[in-house]
This record gives structure tokens, C-alpha cells and sequence, in this order.
């Protein structure tokens, strides 16, 4: 889970009072077909967005930059299931409009996420929606122990990055001896920093040919 505010939008909400505009939230459920629709995909996973920009949501904003937007993406495994997305990619995250009424975001758990701990624990990085540049082990640090894992991986037969973007660990959209090499430059010996995003998990706000499973 992940809360915080659109860039060029008045940061916080009205209604409910809250310091974020945003929230970003993922899990597992059920996806079954309505109104007659006898569909049923039996337990799938998540991942959603919800923007509450103005107040009311979709009423009075002159410009749709003000008006509430949403994302949501449904999967079982690889496969997309269901997908609101403004460019039908779901490894970019890009909200659409709402048609009508308002969207209200509570942050209880972005306030006082559970356990005390970060809002980002390690399943969700496993998840495939956030992740650490360079991360390529998926433990939710940048350390030793991922340029090792990828020289297993690339020349050991070792067990493959769950992430590739966060493998990319140099982001040039390959993942090769130069990605542990640039970690190791980079935590030892003064190199360039890691690209975003890095230090923190997040989405990755740009194009290339990997995805995160």
C-alpha cells in the first residue's frame, strides 16, 4: 500500500480531511461475471489506484486534470483479466476519468500501516508492482547479495530475477554483466546512483520491454 499526492494537484483531500490525494493499494479475490454473466475466474490478484482530486469528484472541474481518477488491474499469474487503464498497458500505471459521482480515499493504513513497518513490504515487491532498481533478489534492499544473484543467474544457472526490471539495474533494457557491475560501482566504489526507483519502491514511470510478474 502506498499513499501520497499527484504531482501539479493541490496536495491532501477535503472529505474525508487527509494529507494525500492518492492511494495505492493491492490484493487477492474473486472475479465472477453479473447480471447473468455466469463467468467466474475463481482467485485472482489486483492492483488499484484511486485519485480523489477535487471535490466533488467529477462535478464543476472545468479542467479534467481536476476531476477523480481511478486505475485498476486485475490478473490471475501473466495474464490480464481486467484492465481500466488509460493506454491499455498495465505495466504503466495511467489513471482514467471517473464518468460521474466522487471518489473518497481513507488512509487508516497508510497512517498506521500494519505492524508498524513500511507501507512496501517484500510481497508486494514480489507482486510485481513495485520494485527497488537494482533489487534483483527481491528482498526489499540493495546490497552484496543482488550483483551475486545475478551472477548466478546469468552464469551459474542460478534461479531467475522475479523482477527483470529491477535486474535492469543500469536501465538501459537489458539485463547483462553490466547490471551487477553497476550495482557494485554504485554501493562501493562512488559510481552513478541507481536510476528511479531507488531508494524507495515504486512503479516504473517509464517504457521498456521488461515487466515485473
Amino acid at each position: 500500500m502506498a499513499c501520497g499526492n499527484v504531482p501539479g494537484i493541490e496536495p491532501g483531500s477535503e472529505s474525508p480531511v487527509t494529507p494525500f490525494n492518492f492511494i495505492e493499494f493491492q490484493g487477492t479475490g474473486t472475479l465472477k461475471g453479473i447480471k447473468g454473466s455466469k463467468a467466474d475466474f475463481g482467485a485472482v490478484s489486483f492492483f488499484a489506484r484511486c485519485e480523489d482530486r477535487n471535490e466533488p469528484g467529477s462535478n464543476g472541474a472545468k479542467d479534467g486534470a481536476d476531476i477523480d481518477h481511478y486505475f485498476l488491474h486485475v490478473f490471475q499469474g501473466g495474464t490480464t483479466l481486467l484492465l481500466v487503464d488509460e493506454d491499455g498497458d498495465p505495466a504503466t500505471v495511467d489513471p482514467v476519468t471517473i464518468s460521474g459521482g466522487n471518489l473518497q480515499i481513507h488512509i487508516s493504513s497508510c497512517a498506521n500501516p500494519p505492524g508498524g513497518g513500511s507501507l512496501l513490504v517484500p510481497s508486494v515487491l514480489r507482486g510485481g508492482l513495485y520494485f527497488i532498481r537494482g533489487d534483483s533478489n527481491t528482498d526489499g534492499t540493495v546490497d552484496m547479495s543482488d550483483p551475486m544473484f545475478s551472477l548466478g543467474y546469468l552464469f551459474m544457472g542460478g534461479p531467475a530475477p522475479a523482477c527483470r526490471d529491477a535486474a535492469d539495474a543500469n536501465h538501459d533494457g537489458d539485463y547483462d554483466l553490466t547490471d551487477p557491475i553497476f550495482v557494485l560501482s554504485s554501493l562501493f566504489l562512488g559510481g552513478s546512483a541507481l536510476p528511479a526507483p531507488y531508494p524507495e519502491p515504486d512503479l516504473d514511470r517509464t517504457r521498456d520491454g521488461f515487466r515485473c510478474q
